[in-house]
């Protein structure tokens, strides 16, 4: 299944002209900044070779700015909220009268409880019937905001459709380049366990005695996505307890300044316990074209590590899939190949992109945006039978599940009190959540029976258990069941 879902990835992103993601340098901060002075206008995605428009945002080299784009003055008048879209009379599926009286019930309770004083200025919002894209209800579903971590939602549905949930993740040893050296070469699996590394041993210690040999040399080869840098717009400080430098070698999940030599020392020492020498510190090295392997592991998928990503919302997992999915399709593994990469998936999905700008996979930058109505057509695309590629995201349990599972289990505090508790296991959601950000992103099913998808952004106030449980309940009332 991962090889023939690898041929449908690639298949859509060559239907689709080498694009890119407006990608801006700047320095990272370490915490989220806080809210700045009034910001430019929102930006826009960028196609190669085009001028940019000066009014349209800011350009590639600009530094980010921290304030989100998206909070209207304290005087302006609130934004009317739209209604359930009305049917057209050419329209294959008419919805039932069932469906009609939910979808506008949905939409009137939406519409009196997004007025909260938490979300009346600061809310981005949109739900879609999910088997007609009929658009339900939505306010500023086309303005940019912060997505926190809902951002790994668009890093998910890339990797799903270029290299397949079924894709291996394998982790090597090889032959090096002198008499006796041995290189352990990392594979992009951000989930390689110490028990993974000792299986890696028993082999490897098998074929060096197989070859005759009674010692080895050890050098590791993390080179794959080249040199670690930080993402545009990355908090200035961010620490390696948030994410370490991304490599395509780590062990244990170690969050640490080097993971491929930390991986490395690790592996040393396995081979020593297993009695054979190890002449030496591992070194680093770079890929070899005459390497023959002498062992490797696979025990991890794409699809496992899509399911880890959404369930943890772990960063680097986000970073290392986007770097896979741009190499898969022919780009550099740099933040700009797995931007190009994510639009041109998307886009030859369907998925509205107006003002959608990716500077990382994991939604850390302050410098990515995203809409309510991207959001939501991503989930609503995720969920169509026709895009089994796609299945591991919306199908089989990736997103986390209301009061259940994941960042929405019951030590969260969501989904499990008050009235947003009748959606307890019937939505499964993405969240996120900067200092000024809170957002929830996913699928559920209507009181008319019918898959509904629906985002919710909040940028501007401080992000709080108060604000989260906000956004539950305009979730819940997705469901019907309040």
């Amino acid at each position: 299944m991962g090889a023939g879902n690898r041929v449908v990835g690639r298949g859509l992103a060559a239907g689709v002209a080498a694009v890119t993601l407006a990608l801006a340098a700047g320095p990272a901060s370490a915490d989220p900044q806080p809210l700045g002075p009034p910001a430019p206008p929102a930006p826009v995605v960028a196609f190669v070779g085009q001028p940019v428009d000066p009014t349209a945002g800011p350009p590639a080299d600009a530094p980010p700015t921290d304030a989100p784009p998206t909070s209207p003055p304290a005087d302006a008048p609130p934004t009317e909220p739209a209604p359930a879209e009305p049917p057209s009379p050419s329209d294959p599926e008419l919805p039932s009268a069932q469906t009609v009286a939910a979808e506008a019930r949905i939409a009137a309770l939406l519409t009196a409880r997004a007025a909260g004083p938490l979300t009346a200025r600061w809310l981005g919002g949109a739900v879609v019937d999910v088997t007609s894209g009929r658009r339900v209800w939505e306010l500023r579903p086309q303005t940019p905001m912060l997505p926190a971590s809902v951002a790994k939602l668009g890093t998910a549905v890339t990797a799903l459709g270029v290299l397949g949930a079924g894709l291996p993740l394998t982790t090597t040893v090889t032959t090096g380049r002198a008499p006796g050296e041995v290189v352990l070469t990392g594979g992009g699996d951000p989930g390689l366990r110490g028990t993974d590394l000792g299986r890696l041993a028993d082999l490897t210690v098998a074929a060096v005695r197989a070859s005759g040999r009674t010692s080895v040399r050890l050098a590791f080869d993390d080179t794959a996505f080249g040199w670690p840098t930080p993402a545009p717009g990355w908090p200035r400080a961010t620490t390696p307890a948030q994410l370490p430098p991304v490599r395509p070698l780590v062990v244990d999940r170690h969050h640490v300044l080097d993971t491929g030599r930390d991986a490395a020392l690790a592996f040393a020492t396995m081979l020593r316990n297993r009695r054979l020498p190890v002449v030496g510190l591992p070194v680093r090295v770079g890929r070899w074209p005459g390497a023959e392997v002498l062992a490797s592991v696979s025990p991890r998928t794409v699809g496992d590590v899509v399911r880890h990503m959404l369930q943890t919302s772990d960063n680097l997992d986000a970073e290392v899939l986007s770097r896979l999915s741009a190499q898969a399709s022919g780009r550099p593994a740099t933040w700009a190949g797995a931007a190009a990469t994510q639009h041109d998936v998307l886009t030859a999905l369907g998925v509205p992109l107006d003002g959608v700008v990716v500077r990382d996979g994991s939604g850390l930058s302050r410098g990515d945006r995203a809409t309510a109505a991207e959001l939501a057509g991503l989930l609503a695309v995720a969920s169509d039978p026709a895009r089994p590629e796609l299945a591991a995201l919306a199908q089989t349990g990736a997103l986390p599940v209301a009061g259940v599972s994941g960042t929405l289990a019951p030590r969260y505090r969501r989904f499990i009190s008050g009235p947003a508790s009748c959606a307890r296991g019937v939505v499964s959601a993405k969240t996120g959540s900067l200092h000024d950000v809170v957002t929830l992103a996913g699928l559920t099913t209507g009181s008319d029976g019918r898959r509904k998808a629906f985002a919710f952004l909040v940028n501007g106030p401080a992000q709080s258990l108060a604000l989260r449980q906000v956004l539950d309940r305009l979730a819940a009332t997705v469901t019907g069941c309040i």
